[in-house]
């Protein structure tokens, strides 16, 4: 670590920072359990970038609950997580996956001790996976 007396050249900041965004860019859709993760955290956060990710866009107005969030008139489950206190954890539960289709189940839980099951159908498309629609009314 560095003391508070010492400073990062800002060239050394620019490449922490660069190597930084590399790593996060580089997220790909190619694991169908590390989608259906990140399609639920997407959805309980709000985050519409990646919520777009996840789901290929001919699907984007394929529900209500996809349109209103794409069209951002909507926060996703975000406000359903803050009424639980945010989330404590997304983990895999069970999953079953195939040459072109999954499924996996996952348990989110909750800071406020509830825990929520959801199980998410995906697709295979030229090698990336994407979550199937789906609504979020059980959520």
């Amino acid at each position: 670590m560095f003391s508070s007396t010492q400073q990062l050249s800002p060239f050394k900041t620019l490449i922490i920072i660069s190597f930084s965004f590399a790593l996060l860019s580089c997220s790909s859709n190619n694991d169908p359990k590390e989608v259906a993760l990140n399609y639920a955290d997407a959805v309980y956060s709000g985050s519409v970038s990646q919520f777009k990710k996840l789901v290929e866009e001919k699907d984007h107005q394929s529900t209500d609950d996809y349109k209103f969030f794409v069209q951002e008139k909507s926060s996703g489950r975000y406000k359903t997580a803050l009424r639980r206190d945010g989330i404590a954890s997304i983990e895999v539960m069970k999953s079953s996956v195939g040459k072109k289709t999954a499924k996996i189940k996952l348990m989110v839980e909750f800071k406020n001790n509830t825990k929520k099951t959801i199980s998410i159908s995906l697709h295979k498309k030229d090698d990336n996976w994407y979550v199937n629609p789906m609504n979020w009314a059980s959520w």
